[in-house]
């Protein structure tokens, strides 16, 4: 039996969510009970997203897309935040945050490049003023993830910031205990500078690299708190079973080149077209916007890969970390390992290195799988 998911996503920005979405769909370990969106115009992504599973054709049963929040929580709530150089220094979890981000205020909000609507005449992103939040009360992804994750059985998979799990285990009409997560599967986490690309010509891209969490802290220090409940002395009820981390460090060394997405575009499916498009339509604007011009990187694999990890581990090497949270004066994130577990610190299931299997690359493997279901 396929395991039941629900997969977190801020589809729309860059193309390894829509090639992440692709083999969800590709994948028969995996049942899609519904994709939850997050993101500044959550709303519109919302949109994009169903029009791009529209792609699939009657075939296939389309799972439902739900909007979430389109700005993180404006104010912490339910745990404390400080500002960072505090004495001691501020580390996470622990009482020393405070206030810190309280002031950020209406500033504090996703990112939006601009090449949001590429595909779209009708995108926000041509308008003459930038998107704005269109606020908290109509969104629903939220509510749907307290149904969909109530009956314990269905794991989640979040690939963008943590707001909508957050919204969900934060919702007052939440009654205690009642979400259950088994396994939460998550691109996220950067624990060292990473060569990109491997060799002589290669920079180290920092380690506060991390979007996913740092574009919303106040959800991600939430959630991982809710995850370090079972590793307490005595452990406590945690909402979350289990969890992994499909770290940057791996993730970057992951990408299709140009011969692997001319396989892809070989497909005469319209769910394969449409895919190409978009990669070929996001990946140069990403690599004009993060100043690195590889011909050879022809998209990101970093979601792919974490998704692939939540039904088949072998394709990278897990491994728990002791590591403490620090927050940096630049709004990001940066994680410092312990060699023994110490106050401060949670252990985490990271991902360290990327695997062949059966010696084929996870690349390899990829484009096969999307083949097979869409050729």
């Amino acid at each position: 039996m396929p395991q039941k998911v629900v997969i977190d996503t801020d589809f729309g920005t860059d193309a390894d969510d829509a090639i992440a979405i692709a083999l969800a769909m590709a994948s028969d370990e995996i049942e899609v009970q519904a994709f939850t969106v997050v993101g500044r115009q959550s709303i519109f992504r919302k949109q994009m997203l169903e029009d791009f599973l529209g792609f699939l054709g009657n075939d296939y049963a389309v799972p439902p897309v739900y909007a979430g929040w389109d700005a993180p929580p404006p104010l912490p709530y339910g745990f404390s935040l400080t500002a960072p150089g505090s004495s001691p220094p501020a580390s996470f979890p622990s009482a020393t945050f405070g206030s810190y981000l309280q002031r950020l205020g209406g500033g504090y909000q996703f990112n939006w490049f601009g090449d949001e609507g590429t595909l779209d005449p009708n995108s926000p992103s041509h308008a003459a003023q930038d998107a704005t939040p269109a606020g908290y009360s109509t969104f629903e992804a939220g509510q749907q993830l307290v149904t969909l994750l109530s009956n314990g059985d269905a794991d989640f998979i979040g690939i963008g910031p943590l707001t909508n799990l957050y919204q969900a285990m934060t919702s007052p009409s939440l009654i205690p205990g009642k979400i259950l997560i088994p396994q939460m599967t998550v691109m996220g986490v950067h624990l060292q500078p990473t060569l990109y690309p491997s060799g002589p010509t290669g920079t180290f891209l920092s380690a506060g690299i991390d979007y996913n969490l740092a574009g919303d802290i106040v959800s991600a220090l939430y959630v991982l708190t809710e995850l370090e409940k079972s590793n307490l002395t005595p452990p406590g009820t945690s909402t979350i079973a289990a969890g992994k981390w499909g770290t940057a460090d791996v993730t970057l060394q992951t990408w299709l080149n140009p011969s692997q997405l001319a396989q892809l575009a070989a497909s005469k499916h319209p769910f394969m077209q449409q895919l190409v498009k978009m990669i070929d339509a996001w990946t140069p604007i990403q690599t004009r916007l993060f100043g690195h011009t590889e011909a050879n990187n022809a998209a990101f694999l970093h979601d792919p890969l974490t998704l692939a990890c939540s039904f088949d581990e072998g394709w990278c090497d897990f491994q728990p970390k002791n590591l403490e949270l620090l927050l940096t004066n630049s709004f990001g994130l940066r994680w410092i390992e312990r060699e023994q577990f110490a106050p401060g610190a949670m252990s985490l299931n990271c991902a360290l290195s990327v695997n062949e299997q059966e010696g084929q690359t996870f690349q390899d493997w990829l484009v096969q799988r999307l083949l097979k279901r869409f050729s």
